[in-house]
């Protein structure tokens, strides 16, 4: 530690990383704040290495086992390191990926069940804090003079407090590389518990936890999140056609044979939904016929040539040399072009352009000035 200027800079080395982190602060009372909460996640971080380590390290013979006390720390650690510090931390990264590797090594379903009872019943939603934001609510919100804006703030303190604590942990969680595909796995061990052992006394808690876990997961995986991507036996990684092979369940597939000729037949297409999170994981796999993806591929040009653009100017080149030239948009035409190079470019989709010699001064203006695109009405019922 060293004094310069009233600036402190503090260096300390990551745990068996090659990073550090420098912490700079200025005022004392500031650089305490900062100290401590440093030394909050970094101690974390070395005593589940510790601990992690000489589970590790026990005899083949015995089963590592990790004490119901130690999980209950964990959780309450870890859930005070991220409401102390917040998610977009650096130091909480390193807390998750511990956190991962405590779960990681517990020993089978018994110790799973002890871990998912003590998230569900000792870290749910706390009655005393929704109490609290009750009570303050019926003495301050309710009052003649109470403005908007406080009236805002107890109603986010009460939607605050009706969240379970754990949700504090898994939000953060779910922003590391591979917290996504842990949480998948969770909840993918949970609902397994719940349906070898339906009886437990603390089932409710569990199936709570469980809805919480999914709702959150759908939010995470919306529409716009996930990525359209084709299938192919030249492009695609070997681990992903094997993933997608494991997942068909229409058409059952005995061997990457099977899987090479359907992929190559010229009529029928293959996707997957991806997340960015998981990109060997396929989501969804949407297959059809050329026949069955022409209407779709239509919607889809329809949007692209009326819809998207840039600046107010069309994207493709083609289409903006032949509308600031006054012509029409007039009909986009499948398996047009089924060359190889038609297929990658534009799946064999290709567009004509009508040139109405009265028309060609009003169309003109219309896209130059007013960024109006002048097209059929059969392409502009596209996008209903």
């Amino acid at each position: 530690m060293r004094l310069r200027g009233g600036i402190i800079r503090v260096t300390t080395a990551y745990l068996r990383t090659r990073e550090s982190a420098t912490v700079w602060c200025s005022g004392r009372t500031h650089w305490h704040q900062q100290q401590q909460q440093y030394t909050t996640s970094v101690g974390l971080i070395r005593k589940w290495q510790d601990i992690l380590s000489n589970v590790n390290t026990e005899e083949q013979s015995r089963q590592p086992t990790l004490e119901t006390n130690d999980l209950r720390q964990l959780l309450k650690d870890a859930i005070h390191v991220y409401k102390t510090e917040g998610a977009a931390a650096v130091v909480p990264d390193q807390v998750t990926e511990v956190f991962m590797a405590v779960y990681s090594s517990l020993a089978g379903p018994q110790q799973q069940l002890t871990f998912f009872t003590l998230l569900a019943r000792e870290f749910g939603v706390q009655g005393a804090a929704v109490d609290a934001a009750v009570q303050l609510w019926q003495d301050k919100g309710q009052a003649q003079n109470a403005s908007p804006e406080l009236l805002y703030r107890l109603a986010d303190r009460l939607t605050a407090a009706a969240q379970p604590l754990y949700m504090q942990l898994l939000l953060p969680v779910s922003q590391h590389k591979a917290g996504i595909a842990f949480l998948v796995r969770l909840r993918s061990d949970l609902l397994q518990l719940l349906r070898e052992q339906p009886g437990l006394p603390q089932a409710a808690a569990l199936r709570a936890l469980s809805q919480d876990l999914r709702s959150a997961l759908a939010r995470w995986f919306s529409v716009g999140l996930l990525q359209l991507q084709r299938i192919t036996w030249e492009d695609t990684p070997g681990q992903l056609l094997e993933r997608v092979m494991a997942a068909e369940a229409v058409h059952r597939m005995q061997h990457l044979g099977q899987l090479k000729r359907r992929l190559q037949q010229s009529d029928r297409r293959v996707f997957a939904f991806l997340h960015p999170s998981m990109p060997r994981e396929p989501l969804v796999l949407p297959e059809a016929g050329q026949a069955a993806l022409q209407p779709v591929l239509l919607r889809l040009c329809g949007r692209y040539l009326l819809a998207e653009t840039r600046r107010g100017w069309a994207l493709d080149p083609v289409q903006h040399f032949h509308l600031k030239n006054g012509a029409w948009l007039w009909r986009i035409n499948t398996r047009a072009d089924l060359s190889a190079a038609g297929l990658e470019r534009s799946c064999g989709l290709m567009v004509n352009y009508k040139y109405v010699l009265a028309d060609v001064t009003a169309n003109n203006r219309a896209y130059l000035v007013d960024q109006r695109i002048a097209a059929a009405a059969e392409l502009r019922r596209l996008l209903d």
